[in-house]
């Protein structure tokens, strides 16, 4: 149960390299990158991100794209995609807002059954940022608004015969708290640290480790 519940939680906590790109938006507006961190289960994820000027309103806009997987059920029949942009909505004297707006599909194989997830979050980041490092302080809210689920013949037969598959209105949502920091290395390498705090959106814990960390490489091109 403790996997399942990971599992549905994951969040994409690579907003900070993003916005980091996002703010100093030059000649290298490619970045791939890799993370790995503990949300609340260890977990491995691969990105790639593109920035580009949008000169009308004069803010810089990422897109990025994401995969990611468990360790200890690491696997494409466990994984989670996301799909997002980011906006610079606030900057001034270094210091800057981003608006985040990404969608999720998660998938997780069990004994008991099949679950696909389908989450949207929205996130704010504030902070101090320059073209050689940054701090952030963050607020994320995920909401997962639907699940997909198959039951195995196991779960049928031992622990619920009556079990319908189908899908069903999505359990929730998450909230994340945090704070960010990071540098960049040579206009190129960028290393990112997080520290946050997950809870339910009553503000319960949830089971696991009780703080989230990630590290995140990317390299820019």
């Amino acid at each position: 149960m403790k996997k399942i519940i990971s599992f549905l939680i994951l969040i994409a906590f690579n907003q900070s390299i993003y916005s980091q790109n996002t703010f100093n938006l030059k000649e290298k507006s490619n970045t791939v990158y890799g993370r790995f961190g503990i949300e609340p289960t260890y977990v491995l994820g691969i990105g790639y991100l593109h920035s580009f000027k949008l000169d009308k309103i004069n803010r810089n806009l990422t897109l990025f794209g994401e995969v990611s997987s468990p360790t200890k059920i690491f696997g494409y029949k466990n994984y989670e995609t996301k799909l997002g942009g980011i906006l610079n909505v606030i900057e001034h004297k270094g210091f800057g807002l981003t608006y985040n707006l990404n969608f999720s599909m998660g998938h997780v194989e069990t004994k008991n059954f099949d679950s696909q997830k389908f989450a949207f979050a929205n996130k704010l980041l504030l902070g101090y940022f320059n073209r050689k490092w940054y701090l952030a302080f963050s607020g994320e809210h995920e909401k997962i608004f639907a699940n997909k689920i198959k039951h195995s013949q196991y779960y049928r037969d031992f622990i619920f015969p009556e079990a319908k598959d189908g899908w069903y209105k999505g359990a929730g949502g998450n909230i994340q708290l945090g704070i960010e920091t990071g540098t960049t290395i040579k206009e190129c390498l960028d290393l990112r640290f997080e520290f946050k705090i997950p809870k339910s959106e009553k503000f319960d814990s949830y089971n696991g480790s009780p703080v989230n960390v990630n590290l995140t490489v990317g390299y820019r091109f």
